[in-house]
């Protein structure tokens, strides 16, 4: 199953809007730059490949298996992605309206 299939399949489960949205948003965006159709910095597609395996791997600085709290570090470190990309996404939106 390829990255942007596991994060939005995982997405799916939370029950934060924002952050499903927001992985949804990373993971089109993953998907765009990897078939080509979109090309951003390799920093960019380093923030992004960073924060959906972070989302993805159980085992990270808080586990996911812990009911409610399991999913805090995710969350920060996908809005934090989201923060730090603000203009790329900005681009990124314009560029699929076209």
């Amino acid at each position: 199953m390829k990255i942007w299939e596991r994060a939005k399949k995982r997405a799916k489960s939370l029950r934060n809007l924002e952050m499903v949205r927001g992985i949804f948003l990373l993971s089109d965006m993953l998907r765009d730059i990897y078939s080509g159709r979109y090309s951003p910095s390799k920093g960019t597609v380093a923030a992004i490949t960073f924060a959906l395996v972070y989302f993805l791997l159980p085992l990270d600085a808080i586990f996911d298996y812990i009911p409610f709290i399991g999913y805090i570090d995710d969350a920060a470190v996908i809005s934090f992605v989201i923060e730090r990309l603000r203009g790329e996404i900005k681009r990124y939106m314009d560029f699929t309206r076209k």
